[in-house]
Order: structure tokens, then sequence, then C-alpha cells
């Protein structure tokens, strides 16, 4: 684990010197309505011409009777309505560059180097993307260096990591099944460590495996992150 960090220090420091890497973000808000369970997107542009339809699922949990089990789609604004509502949709990555370094390594034979920037890439922009945009320069700096707890940064294979990419669990898990529950212990700890937040979707898939395969995981103790997070 210290040489893999060394490493990944040298050419974090690299990237940060010579700014081989952006973070680049596309936000937009959307009229939109619901109907039913689905929230029907329209043209900024002119509203009544529908771009896109969003399928969500209900809550599927037992709550019990005279409850409700919600849906992404109660919050907006029903068809029969005449209130106009938004929805607001945004894409994050901080791998802009990193295919050309990439390519320049592997030009140079050096696949392990090709590799360790693909990763790096990946783990910023899930971090930002989960909430480290709003972090300061220190507790991102420090995220991207931190060696205080081995879950925080683990060598994979190639072909494993270039499959995973920036995914998250709702998206992507180890090939081997009994890696799986490590995995997402592994997740879970970095995600609560560094007060990073999951979406809907990446909750829903490791509540699921909690409850399921991996009911019986413990996640080892974990100290506190070296800078304070928001």
């Amino acid at each position: 684990a210290s040489a893999l960090f060394s490493d990944a220090q040298k050419i974090l420091k690299q990237i940060s010197d010579n700014k081989l890497l952006n973070v680049k973000a596309l936000w937009s808000l959307f009229p939109a309505k619901s109907d039913g369970d689905d929230v029907i997107v329209f043209d900024p542009n002119n509203v009544d011409v529908e771009i896109d339809r969003f399928h969500f699922l209900r809550q599927q949990v037992d709550k019990g009777p005279e409850t409700v089990n919600y849906c992404l789609a109660d919050f907006i604004a029903p068809m029969s309505s005449n209130v106009r509502d938004y929805i607001g949709a945004f894409a994050v990555s901080a791998g802009f560059g990193s295919d050309k370094l990439s390519a320049k390594f592997k030009s140079e034979h050096d696949d392990y180097s090709a590799i360790m920037v693909e990763a790096l890439a990946d783990r910023l922009a899930e971090a930002w993307d989960s909430g480290a945009w709003a972090w300061s320069a220190a507790a991102r700096r420090a995220f991207a260096n931190d060696l205080t707890d081995s879950r925080t940064l683990q060598a994979v294979s190639s072909s494993s990591n270039r499959k995973k990419g920036d995914k998250d669990p709702s998206n992507w898990l180890p090939p081997s099944a009994s890696d799986v529950c490590s995995y997402v212990g592994d997740w879970v700890t970095i995600k609560v460590r560094w007060r990073l937040s999951m979406d809907q979707s990446e909750f829903g898939r490791i509540r699921n495996l909690l409850r399921g395969p991996c009911s019986g995981w413990r996640v080892a103790a974990f100290a506190r992150t070296p800078v304070p997070v928001p």
C-alpha cells in the first residue's frame, strides 16, 4: 500500500503541477410535469415539446397501513395542475485529459502509470460528484493524498479498472462474488468517513446487498479524516 501511495503521489504531483486533468460540470433546469410515476421533461425553449421521460420506481418497502410509499415523481407538479415546475440535471467529470495522459504513458510502454492515471481520475470524479465540489482546497488535497486508511486506494488490474471506470456499485461490482461484500464495505467506509453522499440508485443497490448476501458483513473501525470536511 505504501509503494502504491508513493507512486500515486508522484503522478498526482505531475498532474497538479502541469494542470493535466480538469474538473468540469454542466447543469440545467428543465420544465417538467409528473404523470403517475413518470416525470416528463420539456424543451426549455418550447414547453409544449416533450424531450424525455424519466421512469421512477416507487418505494418498495412495506411500511404498514396508512403510510405513503413515495416516488420521486411525487415531488413534481402533475400534468393536471397549472403549477409551473422544473427538474434539474447535471453531469460532472474530473477526467478531462486522462485519456491523453494515459495514452502518453502507454506509448512509453508504462502501462502501470497509465492504469494509475485512469484510477485517480475515476476516484476524483466520484468524490466530486458526491460532495467534494463543496470542499475546501485543503480537504480535496487531503482526500487525494489520504493514506490514513488502507481502503482509500487499492490496486486493481487494468481490465477491472477500465470496466469499473467511475461507476458506483449500482452499475459495477467485482466480477468475483467473494469480493462483493468487502468491496461494498470499503465503499461505504469511504463514503461515511469523508461524508460523501449517495444517489438514489447507489443507495438502493448497497441497501439491498447489506440486507441480502452481505447482511453478516462487518466494517472495521476507521480513523477521522486528516482534515475536517463539511
